[in-house]
């Protein structure tokens, strides 16, 4: 079985009954294969909790932490506290190990909740980097809480399923249809593992470390290509994302990266970009798409990557000192599993140093597994 779902809403609610099960998950054996999903209040996990979680097999485990707003004054409305220190806290002990895929979610059009309130709350929880932040649009069943606030908050919904928000007295219809395309964007981006380097390079040096402000924009530009009316290949998104580069690129926003090591010039954030985006197409979608605009560099290098895999580089440089068990077959074989890009920056690291890198990326099964710094003199 792929996946085990627990439909509890808060499956950590009573310890003595929570503990025992993530303890009898954590004892299986390394030959299961599921994947056990929980929706947890996260602020309520104590340092035992933690430490359990803390030491499952990668994989075994995904949490989903619904946080659904940052802002104190809507959580009162809706009846809800969260303990943000505490959810701050033990998500990043949780992600300490990575491995645990960590879930969570945003719900846009709750009470009193505008655009600026969202986008602080998306700001908030887009800072913690969890694998996945999911956008969920406000839903009115019948029986629930929400509709009792229909009128005091002016709600407009969908009389049919799935009975969405449409507009409220602080976000009107054109916000939360502008919203569900900033969703598509976000979803097709960050959430699908794409282009998170090359994003996180423009949020920090365009925008100020503002997700949301990066985004917004983005999602007018994407609007305004009218992109959100048709399906677009999963390739052809690092062509939209390295054109709206540009685009901002060519407007002068430029504040420099923070921490002052790298030079700002137009041509060296271009230099950046190609680089990011090379090692972003490498980690995505199983390193498939590469998209023939960027400077890609095996056939400039083939002699030296030969000697790799032949071995004949000097000892402890060669592939089978690097992989382990590594036995040369066949260049068909080598090119499924295997791909070593250069890099004119050092793009494995907290910052970016001017100083060249050469990554070997691994695939097992035909899913991207692992990135291994190799030492490949160039001359």
């Amino acid at each position: 079985v792929r996946q085990v779902k627990f439909v509890d809403r808060t499956f950590n609610a009573k310890k003595s009954h929570f503990l025992p099960i993530i303890e009898y998950i954590r004892a299986l054996p390394a030959t299961c294969r599921t994947n056990f999903h929980f929706e947890v209040a996260v602020d309520y996990f104590d340092g035992e909790t933690v430490e359990v979680l803390q030491s499952m097999p990668k994989g075994r485990v995904q949490l989903e932490i619904g946080v659904q707003t940052t802002n104190k004054e809507v959580l009162k409305r809706i009846s809800r506290v969260n303990h943000w220190e505490d959810i701050c806290k033990n998500i990043k002990a949780l992600q300490k190990h990575h491995n645990i895929h960590i879930h969570t979610d945003l719900i846009i059009g709750l009470p009193g909740e505008d655009l600026a309130s969202f986008g602080k709350s998306f700001n908030d929880l887009y800072a913690l980097h969890t694998d996945m932040l999911q956008l969920g649009f406000l839903k009115f069943l019948k029986g629930s809480a929400m509709m009792d606030m229909v009128e005091e908050y002016q709600y407009k919904y969908m009389d049919i399923g799935p009975y969405e928000v449409l507009s409220n007295d602080v976000m009107g219809y054109g916000e939360i249809r502008w919203l569900h395309i900033f969703e598509q964007v976000f979803e097709l981006y960050h959430n699908a593992g794409r282009c998170l380097k090359s994003m996180e390079y423009m949020i920090e040096n365009f925008f100020g470390g503002n997700a949301f402000k990066f985004y917004s924009c983005f999602t007018d530009y994407w609007e305004k290509l009218e992109n959100h009316k048709r399906a677009i290949s999963a390739k052809n998104l690092y062509g939209y994302l390295w054109d709206f580069f540009k685009m901002i690129l060519s407007a002068d926003v430029d504040n420099g990266p923070r921490d002052g090591i790298m030079d700002t010039s137009a041509e060296n954030h271009r230099l950046i970009m190609d680089n990011l985006m090379r090692f972003d197409a490498l980690t995505a979608d199983s390193g498939q798409n590469r998209p023939e605009f960027l400077n890609w560099n095996k056939e400039k290098y083939q002699e030296q990557t030969a000697a790799f895999w032949r071995d004949r580089l000097p000892k402890g440089q060669g592939a089978s000192a690097v992989i382990d068990g590594f036995k040369f077959t066949n260049w068909r074989e080598l090119n499924k599993k295997y791909h070593i890009e250069f890099f004119d920056v050092t793009v494995v690291n907290s910052i970016l140093l001017p100083q060249p890198q050469t990554l070997l990326f691994v695939y097992e099964n035909r899913n991207f597994d692992r990135v291994v710094e190799v030492n490949i003199r160039l001359k």
